[in-house]
């Protein structure tokens, strides 16, 4: 109910809100969240921005400033 699977083979667990799933073989058993991949198959979400508010996503040089 309300998810969406993207790439072959992607599941979502059934009554999961929206939780979409992209990549081959993406999987997610959790509401409200976004998979692209699973437990042996992991990716990397690249090209992303510096987060500003804080429940974004950090990058890496943002991550090592805050660390220094």
């Amino acid at each position: 109910k309300n998810s969406v699977a993207i790439g072959h083979s992607s599941h979502v667990a059934a009554n999961h809100g929206y939780s979409p799933l992209i990549g081959d073989r993406s999987k997610t058993d959790r509401e409200n969240s976004v998979s692209i991949g699973h437990e042996s198959l992991n990716r990397q979400l690249t090209h992303l921005a510096a987060g500003t508010k804080d429940t974004d996503a950090v990058n890496v040089p943002q991550l090592k400033k805050e660390i220094e």
